[in-house]
């Protein structure tokens, strides 16, 4: 006779805990759900695609309040900083006046007369600068009645007959005067501080220097909107200013434009251009990939548009956490821009999950019809994508606690994009993967539909093979485990 343990430890022979128990009643509840679900979508296919396209569409209407937050103090500043506070002080009481334009000159030796020559002609093509809203005595910042430009021409007030006629030792006697005085300004005219890798003689006196700056000021009418601050005014003046600057390049000098706000703006925009460009290779790549992993290399059995609607529902799930996002007042930060990224890592995945569960079935389950595959299907494999997804969902929903207002809005837009990428995937996507079972039963072609094979169409054996998943079996797993391959594998590690 078997006799009952005293260990209060020993839970032989008694039934699941609480927590088993309530983890079954939350599976059972969550297959149930998409057994119906299953059933629903795989009988009404085209109006699940029909609803799901109006639910996107009805989001992204949020975007009508998009906007972009390009503010640092905004992004990265905690809520509720006092650092804050007293910049909304110091804009309010001292508000910045006017922006320096710098222009850096190298040459093998600035103080050359040909150098001052070629200055001389680019600060003229400078200050012809013009657009339709502003030229250069309207937009520079003005010191009395004169316009704010600084550069060695000052030293001679610009006069274009004196600096055409200097000499070489015109221009060295000029810059080593003691207490040097602006012609201009009437002030202090520190030379060393505009001249770069200086060359002394013997006696101290500065006889070349290898790079000068040209200093430009112009009137701050900056405003806020949107999310941004913009002078619409200066922006358009600085690209002309931009043009001229490069474009007066010559053999005598060298002429970089810096300190510029349109060049930061240019540099700013660069990598966003090739983050589109990035995302575009992405989605063409995972689309190859899908379609080449998802189907069979043959007229019926591929699955092209089944790989097209994945990536139709990636779109559609960031535009649409894009519009409800926005429409909340969530701003758009430069993080933003690895948001399609993440979703579409995510939402392929969800969609390879289903597919395989759908080939899956078994041998009996594959003897059912149509509508009751599908929502054995989606019974299997949408308690996994519920799993992830949810639990990404959870993590960006608590990174969304952070003070960081950037972190704070990209993990409210990634939480809203996995939400809406999930419910696309059980929706949207599965009701096209069941019209490409219902083209397969029918021996419909994978990439014109209207066409149907003959009834004695056979693809080959070898299009009928998931090649991929021999070459992991056959080739890839043999090799992790050779003697070369295990230590690669460790180092992977």
């Amino acid at each position: 006779m078997g006799t009952k343990s005293d260990d209060p430890h020993d839970h032989s022979g008694q039934g699941p805990g609480c927590m088993k128990r309530c983890s079954n009643v939350l599976v059972l509840a969550l297959e149930s759900f998409f057994y119906r679900l299953g059933k629903l979508v795989s009988g009404h296919p085209w109006l699940t695609i029909l609803l799901t396209l109006l639910l996107g569409g009805s989001l992204s209407a949020g975007m009508v309040k998009f906007y972009e937050e390009r503010r640092e103090e905004k992004l990265w500043t905690p809520y509720g900083s006092r650092v804050i506070e007293h910049q909304n002080w110091i804009n309010e009481n001292f508000p910045a006046q006017f922006r320096f334009q710098n222009l850096l000159i190298e040459a093998d030796n600035v103080l050359q007369p040909s150098v001052l020559r070629a200055m001389l002609a680019l600060d003229s093509a400078v200050k012809n600068v013009s657009t339709d809203a502003a030229n250069w005595t309207s937009i520079c910042y003005r010191i009395g009645h004169q316009c704010w430009s600084s550069s060695l021409l000052e030293l001679w007030s610009f006069n274009e007959n004196v600096i055409n006629s200097l000499s070489q030792q015109d221009i060295l006697d000029k810059i080593n005067t003691n207490n040097l005085i602006s012609p201009l300004t009437f002030r202090p005219y520190d030379v060393e501080a505009v001249l770069g890798e200086i060359h002394r003689d013997s006696d101290g006196k500065i006889s070349g220097a290898k790079a000068t700056t040209m200093l430009y000021a112009v009137k701050d009418q900056t405003i806020e909107r949107q999310g941004e601050r913009i002078d619409e005014i200066r922006l358009d003046w600085e690209k002309k200013f931009l043009d001229v600057a490069l474009e007066e390049r010559s053999d005598v000098v060298t002429v970089t434009p810096y300190s510029s706000e349109q060049s930061w703006i240019d540099e700013a925009q660069g990598p966003i251009q090739k983050n589109l460009n990035l995302l575009a290779a992405g989605f063409v790549i995972l689309f190859g990939y899908a379609t080449m992993s998802l189907g069979q290399f043959n007229c019926i059995g591929q699955k092209m548009y089944v790989s097209l609607a994945g990536m139709v529902c990636v779109g559609l799930a960031v535009v649409g956490a894009m519009g409800v996002c926005s429409a909340a007042g969530a701003a758009y930060g430069p993080v933003h821009t690895i948001l399609p990224f993440l979703i579409l890592g995510i939402g392929v995945d969800d969609m390879f999950v289903i597919v395989t569960a759908w080939n899956n079935l078994s041998q009996e389950e594959r003897k059912l019809d149509r509508r009751q595959q599908a929502a054995l299907a989606l019974k299997h494999a949408g308690v996994s994508i519920t799993v992830t997804s949810m639990t990404d969902v959870v993590a960006f929903g608590v990174g969304a606690s952070t003070v960081l207002p950037a972190l704070q809005s990209f993990c409210i837009y990634a939480a809203v994009s996995v939400f809406l990428a999930f419910v696309y995937s059980c929706t949207l996507f599965f009701a096209v993967v069941c019209l490409d079972f219902q083209r397969w039963e029918g021996s419909r072609n994978a990439y014109c539909c209207c066409y149907k094979h003959a009834e004695d169409y056979r693809p080959t054996e070898c299009s009928q093979k998931d090649h991929l998943q021999l070459f992991f079996q056959k080739i890839y797993a043999p090799g992790l485990l050779t003697t070369p391959g295990k230590p690669l594998a460790a180092k992977g590690e």
